[in-house]
Parts: structure tokens; sequence; C-alpha cells
């Protein structure tokens, strides 16, 4: 009859008082996206100045306005390139500008990452578009402190907490200081529970890692000014486990065009078809 709950909990409000409206109203998610979002770090909000936070893409931990020249991650950071603005994040200290500082225990990493969507068994590879710039001190000593890499990775419990992962897969790369970009990849087969692994579980994801491998750092006396990755796209190449190029092949010529494509192909359609011919080979697919 509801008398106990109506006792319980009363037939009004708790209090008179008004409570001002706040919060932020997400979008709802992209169901047809890919593997992962926001590849350039287009979409976001702005937080101060040029920084900002990308949408879906986590840093650990994360640019802060209290403390904004400190080794961390800038999810989403508004670049001028000739007349137009791109986005891009960066990893490092001294990030969008900012006076150096603070201090870099031995072993802290600061991490981009980003959990996979819909992940099923296949072939994953994740590519990343990276450049860096740094003084020429840090660039010199960079080696001796730092370690970069980029990885695939699996969470270890359900709720997916981006601090309580494992890397499946990984490649170590160079920061190319003063130089053009790089492409940097790192490929796996991943299995579900009945292939045996087990490692799409609990969710997996994909990550850019710089760790702190060096003693103690206070940069504020060390005479660094910056040390800043560019991540300038991330993007990731799913193919399922059981995909057969001649299944999707339907008129046998030994090409996929766009109707022929299936729709993990066809979002990436014109990134993969590297000869800009209109088709996709075999070995186009599996570049």
């Amino acid at each position: 009859s509801g008398q106990v709950v109506d006792e319980v909990l009363g037939s009004g409000p708790v209090t008179d008082a008004r409570t001002p409206a706040g919060g932020r109203i997400d979008r709802l998610p992209d169901f047809n996206r890919g593997p992962i979002s926001n590849e350039t770090f287009t979409v976001g909000r702005t937080i101060e100045g040029s920084v900002g936070h990308a949408e879906n893409w986590v840093g650990l931990p994360a640019w802060a306005p209290l403390q904004p020249g400190g080794f961390c991650v800038a999810s989403r950071v508004a670049v001028e390139s000739g007349k137009r603005v791109r986005h891009e994040a960066q990893i490092g200290f001294g990030l969008a500008g900012h006076a150096a500082g603070g201090r870099i225990e031995t072993g802290t990493r600061a991490v981009l990452a980003q959990e996979i969507y819909n992940q099923r068994p296949g072939r994953y590879k994740f590519t990343v578009r990276l450049a860096a710039e740094a003084d020429p001190h840090a660039a010199k000593a960079w080696a001796a402190r730092f370690r970069a890499r980029i990885a695939l990775f699996r969470f270890t419990d359900l709720t997916r907490d981006m601090t309580r992962t494992a890397e499946l897969a990984s490649t170590p790369f160079t920061p190319p200081f003063g130089e053009d970009p790089i492409d940097v990849s790192v490929g796996r087969l991943l299995k579900d529970q009945q292939g045996g692994g087990g490692e799409l579980l609990k969710g997996i994801g994909v990550a850019v890692i710089v760790e702190h491998t060096g003693p103690l750092l206070d940069i504020a006396n060390s005479g660094f000014t910056s040390a800043i990755l560019h991540v300038q796209e991330a993007r990731v190449r799913f193919l399922p486990r059981d995909f057969s190029f001649a299944s999707h092949d339907e008129n046998r010529d030994g090409q996929l065009d766009r109707t022929e494509a299936p729709g993990f192909l066809e979002m990436a359609f014109d990134r993969l078809d590297t000869n800009g011919d209109g088709y996709l080979s075999p070995k186009e697919v599996d570049a």
C-alpha cells in the first residue's frame, strides 16, 4: 500500500532551499565509431588557454592549471598550423608553453590512453604519429632518464580502471627531437576466453607511455625547460579473427571496392587505399 515507504521517506521535499543548476551533459556516444574515437583529438572542451580535454581519451596524470609545467598529459592542445588550428595531445613537462616545474620520482609514468570500443577476437594494430621537441639539455639527457613506448593493454579488473592494466604488446621508440614526425605501430592477435587467452574478458585499450627511469628529477633546478612528445594522431586497425578477403570479394577480381568492403574496412577505406585507385588489395588490407 506504500505506507511504510511514505513513513520513511515522507511525501515532500527534504528542503525548500533552491539548488542552482550545474554540471555538464555529455553527448551520446557514437555507436558507429571504430575501435577508438577522436583520433586527431579535435573533439573536446577547453580547460584553460590552448589546453583542454579530448573526449574518449584519458591522461594520467592529467594537465592541471595549478601545476601547468609539471610532468603530465594534456589530451587536447590547440596548435596553430598556418592559417588553421589543429589539435594534438602532449606528454612531458613544460607543455603548451608553460614554465617547467615540479619533481619526477623514479618510476613515474605519464600515460595517454583510450579503451577499445566493442572489442572482439582478432588482430589489432595501433599506430601513432609522433613529433617531439625539447631544449638541448633535456634532449641530450632523455635516453638516460626516460623510456617511451606505445602499447596494447588489458584491464585487470572489471571496473576498467586505467591504473589497473597489464600490457599485452608494446613497441619502444625514441622521440624524434627536432626531426620530422614518425609513425610507430604495435600489433597483436588477441583471443577471447574460448581461444584460450581470455585477453578480452575485462576489456582492452591502447596507450602512449612515457616513463621516468632515472633518479629523482627536480625540474626547476635541472636546467631543463621543456621536453614534449606531440601525439598528432592515433588510430587502431582491426581485422576479425575469421576475416577472409575472398569471402568479401563478390566479383572475384582480387580486390575490394567500397560496396564489398565490410564496415570495419569501409570506415578506413581512404587511408588503406594507399595507391588511391579506389580499391583495396590484400596487401593494403594486411598492411
